[in-house]
């Protein structure tokens, strides 16, 4: 019941080692002795109260029907309160949460109550004003704010300091969103607003030398936004309710062609040659386009997975796992058999990093064991380099941050899995290597395939930690 109510989220059951073990072993082994003195009585007392405490109530029996979940939803009221200050807005944003992808409103749903060029980011933000939103100053203070969700201390949290809700709904955001749609119709959004947008991205590309002031400067120019309406809720029912107010939303022609222009940039640097090795963009669009719709992607990773984010596509809502924001390195592994035990069917590929992939490439035993096959590329660039990047600007020094090309593929079949090596060698056959690979896993065998790649600068100036 914790786990889905008001504040979704894992709880941390700790059971005593005790349990494990029936109550005659716990006898013979606790070391009650028979006969003996009055001494040993008195030990044997204790000994006897001590396993009835362990064992007490063990052989009642006990209701364990799941207690139900009260799942707090959007009032009429306060769906129309919404839809009137969404229909007046001029520059609509909408922070999706994770909390918007939990039941009952299913996220596809969600999805097309938006009908909006939108993105479900990797980490799944929430929509809680706490370090993720700047404590509230992200937030515009002359804007309308409307707050969804389902705990009424995230709903309000830090308000009063930097931000405060005009509209504050305490009720599963999904179903808020489905609501909101249906009395919105048609939202036009102001093109003079989306191009300054893009004006503002493009001032924040500067040269790296600047990143530093550039920072200052952007922290000034946010330090006036601010929210408007706040609803506890669920975000996911939330969006599909909006959506049937919402109808129809008309995104920018030109800035949908500028976004094609783009990845027609990136396909073309894909084709060009590094110093050594592979190029990672040719290796990763080459993982994008045969990859089935069917793919649950797990990236795990630094640089590499930096890089796969622009390149891969997540195949739908919940099809794409990460660290999250903390950038946590070691999840792959872990994260790829929840995956594939939660959906068999589903081909499972984890994006690893060399580096981060020495934390859970021993996870291949599991995957070999417990017949959970999945397949892993690995960006072998012999390093840690988005550590590295910003470290030898800073240090003048690479200690820490220098690895081998190391033949992982080994690991792999020595845990009971398959690999390949990927080269110059026979980079010709990648095509095919990767179509093989994911023919291999679903046949029930696990593959890891080491792809040595070169440098780029295609990350150049980005963010290492």
């Amino acid at each position: 019941m914790l786990v889905k109510a008001n504040h979704p989220g894992p709880v941390f059951v700790e059971f005593p080692i005790d349990v494990l073990y029936n109550y005659k072993l716990v006898m013979r082994e606790v070391g009650v002795k028979q006969g003996g003195g009055f001494m040993q009585k008195i030990v044997n007392s204790y000994l006897q109260n001590y396993v009835n405490n362990i064992f007490s109530g063990a052989w009642e029996s006990r209701d364990t029907t799941p207690l139900p979940v009260d799942i707090p939803m959007p009032s009429l009221e306060q769906v129309n309160t919404a839809a009137a200050i969404l229909s007046k807005a001029k520059t609509p944003v909408i922070v999706i949460g994770s909390q918007t992808l939990l039941p009952p409103t299913p996220a596809d749903q969600i999805r097309q109550s938006l009908e909006v060029s939108w993105y479900i980011p990797c980490t799944a933000l929430g929509s809680v004003c706490d370090f993720r939103l700047s404590y509230g100053r992200s937030l515009n203070r002359k804007a309308k704010i409307i707050a969804v969700n389902r705990d009424k201390g995230q709903l309000w949290r830090n308000s009063d300091m930097f931000w405060k809700p005009t509209v504050a709904v305490q009720a599963d955001a999904g179903t808020f969103i489905v609501e909101l749609q249906k009395r919105l119709g048609k939202l036009h959004v102001d093109t003079e607003w989306v191009n300054k947008l893009k004006q503002r991205m493009r001032k924040r590309r500067l040269p790296t030398d600047h990143c530093c002031e550039q920072r200052q400067r952007s922290a000034m120019e946010n330090s006036d936004m601010f929210w408007t309406v706040a609803v506890q809720a669920d975000a996911g029912t939330f969006i599909v309710e909006l959506q049937k107010r919402l109808g129809k939303l008309h995104v920018d022609t030109e800035w949908v062609n500028k976004l094609k222009q783009r990845m027609r940039k990136r396909r073309k640097k894909s084709e060009e040659e590094t110093d050594k090795h592979l190029n990672p963009l040719k290796i990763l669009q080459t993982l994008e386009e045969e990859a089935s719709d069917n793919t649950l992607m797990v990236a795990d990773g630094g640089d590499f997975v930096g890089t796969a984010a622009y390149i891969l596509r997540p195949r739908g809502p919940l099809l794409w796992l990460d660290p999250g924001a903390f950038g946590t390195l070691g999840v792959g592994g872990g994260f790829a058999l929840g995956a594939k035990l939660c959906r068999p069917d589903c081909d499972v590929v984890i994006i690893y990093g060399d580096g981060s992939l020495g934390y859970s490439v021993a996870e291949f035993d599991t995957f070999t064991r417990h017949k959970t096959p999945v397949v892993a590329v690995v960006g072998n660039d012999a390093g840690w380099t988005q550590i590295s990047r910003e470290q030898v600007p800073m240090f003048g020094s690479n200690v820490a941050c220098g690895l081998e090309y190391s033949s992982y593929e080994l690991v792999a079949k020595g845990y009971g899995g398959d690999g390949l090596k990927i080269d110059r060698s026979n980079q010709s056959e990648m095509r095919e290597i990767f179509k093989k690979a994911f023919a291999d896993s679903r046949s029930g065998k696990s593959i890891l395939l080491n792809c040595l790649i070169g440098k780029t600068n295609f990350r150049e100036g980005s963010i290492s930690v």
